[in-house]
């Protein structure tokens, strides 16, 4: 027997060569189950081109316990027997894969959307507040140009903050 790897897209596939016998069963089962711990997304083992010589109700059985632990990893693992069951499992593989990958770009694109919808949420109550504090300021301004008129300016707090406050909401 032969068990050849290889990964393609990040589909994993072993595939049997030659003649399985009994002795080759564990070496089957040990070496994919072990490989199965690493969590692959997606594996196939492809039995088509390989003749059976060991009991077929023993390979059944590895072929179950392997499902069994890619089962518990969520992992699809796929087996194919023959040649329609490989390609079979390859189009469905390629299905999953490709339909993960759209949920995927879905889920990029509605995140982009709501972030884009926040920031002009968050332009227009920024212009909004600006739009307030140019009010207030041109408030400001008017009555200093009315306190100005009437009296002398004033020496105190006031006085001195007046010009800070022209100078930061001068600076936009």
């Amino acid at each position: 027997m032969k068990l050849l790897f290889a990964i393609e897209n990040q589909i994993h596939t072993f595939t049997v060569q030659g003649a399985i016998e009994r002795r080759d069963l564990q070496v089957l089962r040990l070496g994919v189950s072990r490989f199965l711990e690493s969590k692959p997304s997606y594996v196939i083992l492809d039995l088509s081109p390989a003749t059976l010589s060991a009991p077929d109700q023993e390979l059944q059985s590895i072929i179950l316990e392997l499902k069994t632990i890619a089962l518990s990893r969520q992992i699809s693992f796929y087996v194919a027997q023959s040649d329609i069951e490989s390609i079979q499992a390859h189009r469905n593989v390629t299905e999953m894969a490709l339909t993960k990958q759209v949920q995927i770009l879905q889920n990029k694109v509605e995140l982009r959307e709501k972030l884009k919808a926040q920031a002009e949420q968050l332009l227009q109550e920024n212009s909004e507040l600006k739009s307030t504090i140019q009010t207030q300021f041109d408030r400001m301004k008017e009555l200093k140009s009315k306190e100005n008129t009437l009296a002398e300016p004033q020496n105190g707090i006031a006085g001195r903050l007046n010009p800070m406050m022209e100078k930061l909401w001068s600076e936009k």
